[in-house]
């Protein structure tokens, strides 16, 4: 029963530090890419520069406990495919602050950068879609990635 339990907990630390690490290292990168402040960081500390928030780090870790580092890698690319996806879905069917919709609102949001859209909803998909399918994801990962 011991042994078990000890293989639980280190195989749900090792998600959390992957999740994590993982999330973390895209934070910074973000930040020395973007050097923006968050909405939300400008008014509690006007010295803290963030691209984003911390909470998609903690979301992350709190996954990779529960899933594990192969879950944890999963739902934080599946969850930014999934947020490519809706983002230009979005964006091709609210327009853009003109009035402009389709392609032109598209293009129009991105040439101004007046869009913000949060990562969160996304994770959160992914996750789910592994908790609920992970033998299945796993085959088609193996298949995909390892072809026999």
């Amino acid at each position: 029963d011991q042994p078990g339990r000890l293989q639980s907990l280190c195989t749900a630390l090792a998600g959390l530090a992957a999740g994590r690490a993982l999330s973390y290292a895209i934070y910074r990168c973000g930040n020395a890419a973007f050097k923006k402040q968050s909405e939300a960081a400008r008014e509690t500390d006007p010295e803290v520069e963030s691209a984003r928030g911390l909470g998609d780090v903690k979301f992350m870790a709190m996954a990779g406990a529960l899933l594990g580092a192969p879950g944890a890698f999963f739902t934080f690319f599946a969850g930014a495919i999934i947020g490519s996806v809706a983002g230009v879905l979005i964006k091709l069917c609210v327009g853009s602050p003109g009035g402009k919709t389709g392609l032109a609102g598209l293009a129009s949001r991105w040439r101004t950068g007046d869009s913000v859209i949060p990562f969160g909803p996304f994770l959160v998909i992914a996750a789910l879609l592994y908790f609920f399918w992970q033998d299945a994801i796993r085959v088609m990962f193996f298949a995909v990635v390892f072809p026999v």
